[in-house]
């Protein structure tokens, strides 16, 4: 009986690997995400910079909680994230007139 138990954790070794890189990796995305949230000050107003900052907040607890429950889609996160800084920030710039 132990023999089967070590040989099922090593079948699924690689994805649990696979599950671990997708963390990290969508770990490491978010954080670069906040200084582009932070310079967003340089063209969008100060409620826009608020909606931003909540927004990067939101998708970093998106990723802890996706990291328990499903850590091969957290990468996604930081791609929507980064998806829905740029719409708003040409949304402003076209929409509202926001220049730097």
């Amino acid at each position: 009986m132990e023999r089967a138990a070590r040989e099922g954790w090593r079948r699924g070794s690689a994805g649990r690997w696979l599950g671990v890189a997708a963390v990290v990796l969508a770990g490491l995305a978010q954080l670069l995400l906040l200084p582009l949230t932070a310079a967003s000050g340089l063209l969008a107003p100060l409620w826009a910079v608020g909606v931003l900052y909540v927004l990067w907040l939101a998708a970093a607890v998106a990723v802890g909680v996706l990291a328990r429950r499903r850590p091969v889609a957290t990468p996604l996160v930081p791609l929507a994230n980064a998806a829905l800084w740029w719409l708003m920030m040409t949304a402003g710039e076209r929409l509202l007139g926001w220049t730097p």
